[in-house]
């Protein structure tokens, strides 16, 4: 037995762990209270920390990285926020392999993405219902092999810190793959702010985001039509904190409560068992069958075939005092 596998059977495990996944998830369950709400402080909520089977090795923040088949291949390591010493934020085990994080978003083939600095950028952006990815190896080791996994992806955007490596790094990965647009964060993030600190520490919301990326996309077009766009987002904004979506939700299929969750069949895919999540405390879904997720204008999208400015006229039409009452339970 090994020294790793007796300490995991004093601890009380019957088994030995022999796989990354084990480990990781041995982790998981090891993350305390204090630790969950300083990630959740940071823009993470609890879903995606269970979602991502983030963890805590005793001394660092573990998340699990998989290779394009699924297969744990190495725990990326955050620093603690108790940790006072020079050492990096993010810390990869020598020898591991450069994987693009996580795999299974780029594979769903998204109609847009962002490819984001690291991890923790990944999930602070896909909490607020916008996918992204990230290299695993920092900003400027994107693979140029990547490339032919965003081609069928009509909107490819990148969104880095505004330090100069961060700046090179960004123009790097738009010379990879053709029609990205590289997205530039406010001044008020600081030299070495990030996605994190734009939404946290700032405290801007996904519209304010999504307003940033119609900037970057087209400037010209943006500064000649200001009024619509922002009124569209801050119509959009209105209903996901004014919409329950349970109670979109309900409409399509039967949910049921588990924890602090609803499940219940996806309405998206043919299906036998309850892959379909969805989160009152964010307001979001997720299936974890077809992979479908986001905020209530994203579930109607889909659900109707509708457009962004179709979704928003669709659930504004609704009144949902008269048609659902007391149905946000």
């Amino acid at each position: 037995m090994t020294g790793w596998q007796l300490f995991l059977t004093l601890a009380g495990m019957t088994q030995p762990i022999i796989s990354l996944r084990d480990r990781a998830e041995f982790y998981h369950r090891q993350l305390s209270q204090a630790m969950r709400r300083y990630l959740n402080s940071r823009g993470i909520p609890d879903t995606f920390i269970e979602r991502y089977t983030l963890g805590w090795n005793g001394k660092a923040i573990t998340i699990p990285i998989e290779d394009r088949d699924g297969i744990v291949v190495f725990l990326k390591l955050v620093k603690s926020p108790f940790d006072g010493s020079r050492a990096p934020k993010f810390q990869t085990p020598e020898g591991a392999s450069v994987e693009l994080f996580p795999w299974k978003t780029i594979q769903r083939q998204p109609g847009r993405i962002v490819i984001a600095a690291n991890e923790l950028d990944c999930l602070v952006l896909e909490a607020r219902g916008i996918l992204a990815v990230c290299s695993t190896a920092g900003p400027r080791s994107f693979q140029a092999e990547w490339a032919k996994y965003f081609e069928g992806i009509e909107h490819v955007y990148v969104c880095f810190d505004r330090s100069r490596s961060g700046v090179r790094a960004a123009e790097k990965v738009a010379t990879l793959i053709p029609g990205t647009t590289i997205v530039r964060l406010p001044e008020a993030v600081g030299q070495d702010g990030g996605v994190t600190d734009y939404f946290v520490r700032l405290g801007n919301t996904r519209w304010d985001f999504e307003l940033g990326l119609v900037q970057a996309a087209s400037s010209a077009v943006a500064a000649e039509t200001p009024p619509p766009i922002t009124r569209s987002l801050k119509r959009a904004e209105r209903l996901n904190a004014d919409v329950p979506i349970a109670r979109v939700v309900r409409g399509y299929t039967t949910l049921s409560r588990k924890n602090d969750q609803l499940v219940g069949r996806c309405p998206f895919h043919e299906e036998r068992t309850a892959s379909l999540h969805v989160y009152p405390q964010t307001n979001t879904f997720h299936c974890f069958g077809c992979g479908a997720g986001g905020d209530v204008i994203t579930f109607v999208e889909k659900a109707e075939n509708l457009t962004f400015g179709q979704a928003i006229e669709a659930l504004e039409n609704i009144r949902y005092a008269d048609d659902f009452p007391n149905l946000a339970a």
